[in-house]
């Protein structure tokens, strides 16, 4: 072969040989962003993990909310139970005071007689 197309040839060679390394310098970035991208995914699907349980507990704790309603709705109840019975006692007290009042009085007059 003459020299010339022995030059063509490595010349040829030499650029196949420096896109092959660039390819390799491309395959590799690929490779360290693919592993990236699966740490990435590690760690999504663990925070996953705890949002499931956390929402999970969330849903326990409000199946609870129903019964404190309940609860507090019948507190409430006894609670104006409670002030109305106190009212009408205060109503029974005035009574009877004014009652004693009134017979002391009497009693007073009676002795007077």
């Amino acid at each position: 072969m003459s020299e010339q197309i022995m030059q063509q040839i490595l010349s040829e060679l030499q650029t196949i040989k420096t896109e092959v390394a660039g390819i390799k310098t491309e395959v590799a970035g690929i490779k360290t962003e693919v592993a990236e991208i699966k740490s990435e995914q590690k760690s999504m699907g663990a925070r996953l993990d705890r949002m499931e349980s956390d929402i999970a507990e969330i849903k326990k704790d409000t199946a609870l909310i129903p019964l404190v309603q309940r609860a507090v709705l019948e507190s409430h109840s006894d609670v104006t139970t409670i002030k109305n019975n106190q009212q009408e006692q205060q109503k029974i007290l005035e009574r009877l005071t004014y009652r004693s009042v009134s017979h002391e009085a009497d009693i007073a007059e009676l002795r007077r007689i």
